[in-house]
C-alpha cells in the first residue's frame, strides 16, 4: 500500500469569497485515497498565499519528506491551484520531491507522468491560475485607480485620521481630532525653520504623535492632510494628485511652505554638519581686512582649549570666540526696542498691508480666470481624444504643454495668496524675535542658531574693537530704530496721532513695494520679504 501526504489550503480571500474550505477539500482526498488504496501517513493544513512557497505548514510538509524519503510515494492535493499560483515555482518544486523519489499530484487534475506528454497538461494546469492571479491582480490596481480618481484615499489611514466609511459604504477618512491637533502643530512648527524633522519628532512624540524615524519625514511629505490623493504612475499614466473627498487638517499653502522648508533645509544640511557649538558663527563671520571668510580652529593652551575664528589668507585675521559671541549678543541688546515703539510699527504695518488688498485681489482674480482656462483646454483636448477626435500623437503632444500651464498659474496663485496670508501674525513674531534675540539665540540648538543669524543679517557679520557690525543691517531692524528715533525726539503729545501719508504703490509683474512717508521718513521693508 501506497503512502502519501495530504496537503490542503486556502488563503483567507478564498475562503471569504469564494468560499472554498479546508474540510471540503479534506474530504475529496480521503476519499481519493480510499479509492485508490492509499494510506494516508499525514495531513498538512495551510491558510495562507500561494503566490510563492513561503508557507509555514508547506516548509514543515516538505522537511517531513526529506527526513522520510524512502516511506512517501506522493504528496496529493485536490487541485493544481491548491498547490501553487505560480508555474515556474511549481514546476521547481515537484522537480525538489522528485529527486527525493515522490511524486506531487493533484486528485481532481491527476497526471500520469509516465506518459511524457502528459507534461504539458502539467504546464496548462498550473498556468490557468497564475493567469487568474495575474487577471485579479490588473482588477485591483484599476480598481484602486478608479478609487483615487474619485479622490478616496484606500490605504490604512495616517495619523490623524480614522478609516471609515460614507452613506455609500465605500471608504472614507475620518478626522480624529485629538491627533489631528498634534498633527497640524506638526506641520505648523515645521513651517517656521526653525526645527530639523528628527528635533521635532521627538517634541511630537512626548505630546502623544507617536511617529517612527521613518514614517515622520513621509508625513510631513504626504499630501493627504491638505485634503489631497496622490495617484503613482502607471503605464502611460503620469503621476497626479488630485482633489480628496476627505477633510483636510492642513492648508493647502501650509503644506507647500513646509515642503519649501524641507527642501531648504536639504540644501543645507551638509554644511552644519561640519560646525559646533563653541564655533556657531563658522562661514558667517567676514574678514575685517581681507573681505574672506573666517573659518575656525582650536588651539592648546596651559590648562585649557581655545577657539578662534581666523582667516585662511596671509592677512593674520583672528578672533577670539568668546569674544566674538559677546559682542553678537551685545548687537542682539543695542538693537532690543521698547514695546511701544514695536506695536507703532506694527499698526503702521497692518495699514500698509490693507490698502495693498485691493491691488492683491485682483491680480488673484486674473489668476483663476486664466487658470480656469487652461484646465478647460486640458479637459477639453482629454475629451476629445476618449471621442476618437484626435490622435494619440497630438494629445501627447499637447498634454505635457496644457499641464505645465496649468502648473504656473496655481504657483502663481498660491504666491499671491500666501503673500499676505497671516502677515499680521507673522510680523509679530518677527518684531519679537527681534525684541528677544539673546533669549532666542542662547536657547537655540546649533543648526538653528546658524539659520537665525542667517536670517536676520542679509550680509555677514565682522568683530571689529569688541563690536559686532554688518555691511547691510536688516530692513526691520532699520524700521525699528527710525521708530525708536522717532520717539525720542518727536513731542510726545503727538505720539498717540502719529500722522502717516500713503504714496501709490509701485508695482510690476514680480514685486509689490511700498515707500511710507511720514514725518520721521521711516524705512520699510519690503511685503515679500
Amino acid at each position: 500500500m501506497k503512502k502519501v501526504i495530504l496537503y490542503v489550503r486556502v488563503s483567507t480571500d478564498e475562503q471569504a469569497k469564494l468560499g472554498y474550505s479546508l474540510g471540503h477539500q479534506e474530504l475529496v482526498l480521503t476519499k481519493f485515497c480510499e479509492i485508490k488504496e492509499f494510506e494516508v501517513a499525514g495531513i498538512y493544513r495551510e491558510d495562507f498565499s500561494a503566490k510563492n512557497f513561503e508557507r509555514p505548514e508547506y516548509k514543515k510538509l516538505f522537511q517531513y519528506c526529506k527526513t522520510h524519503r524512502k516511506e512517501i510515494d506522493h504528496v496529493l492535493i485536490t487541485k493544481w491551484d491548491r498547490f501553487s499560483r505560480n508555474q515556474t515555482d511549481a514546476l521547481q518544486e515537484i522537480k525538489k520531491f522528485n529527486e527525493l523519489g515522490i511524486e506531487a499530484n493533484a486528485a481532481e487534475q491527476w497526471i500520469d507522468f509516465s506518459i511524457p506528454h502528459n507534461k504539458m497538461m502539467l504546464s496548462i494546469y498550473l498556468t490557468i491560475p497564475e493567469i487568474d492571479n495575474d487577471v485579479r491582480g490588473i482588477n485591483t490596481k484599476m480598481g484602486l485607480r478608479r478609487s483615487w480618481k474619485s479622490g478616496r484615499w484606500t490605504g490604512v489611514a495616517p495619523a490623524g485620521y480614522t478609516n471609515g466609511k460614507d452613506n455609500s459604504n465605500k471608504p472614507l477618512l475620518i478626522i480624529d481630532e485629538q491627533k489631528a491637533t498634534l498633527v497640524r502643530e506638526m506641520f505648523e512648527q515645521f513651517a517656521t525653520g526653525l526645527y530639523d524633522k528628527e528635533e521635532l519628532r521627538r517634541i511630537m512624540w512626548e505630546k502623544g504623535l507617536k511617529l517612527s524615524k521613518s514614517t515622520f519625514p513621509r508625513s510631513l511629505q504626504n499630501p493627504v492632510y491638505a485634503g489631497k490623493v496622490s495617484i503613482p504612475q502607471y503605464k502611460d499614466e503620469d503621476a497626479e494628485v488630485i482633489q480628496g473627498i476627505h477633510e483636510p487638517i492642513i492648508s493647502e499653502e501650509l503644506f507647500n511652505k513646509v515642503q519649501r522648508v524641507a527642501t531648504g533645509n536639504r540644501k543645507h544640511k551638509k554644511q552644519y554638519e561640519r560646525l559646533n557649538e563653541e564655533t556657531s558663527l563658522r562661514a558667517l563671520l567676514t574678514c575685517r581686512k581681507c573681505g574672506g571668510k573666517l573659518t575656525s580652529s582650536t588651539s592648546k593652551g596651559r590648562n585649557d582649549f581655545y577657539n578662534y575664528y581666523h582667516c585662511r589668507s596671509k592677512c593674520g585675521e583672528r578672533i577670539p570666540a568668546e569674544r566674538a559671541h559677546k559682542a553678537l549678543l551685545k548687537y542682539f541688546d543695542d538693537v532690543a526696542v521698547k514695546p511701544a515703539v514695536s506695536n507703532l510699527y506694527l499698526k503702521v504695518m497692518e495699514s500698509i498691508f490693507k490698502a495693498n488688498e485691493t491691488q492683491v485681489e485682483g491680480e488673484v482674480k486674473k489668476v483663476k480666470e486664466s487658470l480656469s482656462q487652461a484646465e478647460s483646454k486640458l479637459a477639453s483636448l482629454e475629451e476629445k481624444y476618449v471621442m476618437n477626435e484626435i490622435e494619440k500623437d497630438s494629445y501627447s503632444f499637447m498634454k505635457p504643454k496644457f499641464k505645465t500651464e496649468i502648473k504656473k498659474f496655481q504657483n502663481k496663485l498660491e504666491e499671491l495668496q500666501g503673500a499676505e496670508t497671516n502677515h499680521s501674525k507673522y510680523l509679530s513674531f518677527g518684531v519679537n524675535l527681534i525684541q528677544n534675540l539673546t533669549f532666542y539665540y542662547e536657547n537655540a540648538s546649533l543648526i538653528n542658531k546658524q539659520k537665525l543669524i542667517g536670517s536676520i543679517f542679509p550680509e555677514n557679520l565682522i568683530i571689529e574693537n569688541g563690536e559686532c557690525r554688518t555691511a547691510r543691517e536688516n530692513e526691520v531692524i532699520l524700521a525699528l530704530k527710525g521708530f525708536d528715533k522717532y520717539f525720542k525726539t518727536e513731542n510726545p503729545t503727538a505720539k498717540s496721532g502719529f500722522p502717516v501719508e500713503y504714496l501709490r504703490p509701485e508695482s510690476n509683474r514680480h514685486t509689490l513695494r511700498y515707500t511710507i512717508l511720514s514725518r520721521a521718513r521711516l524705512p520699510v521693508p519690503p511685503l515679500r520679504h
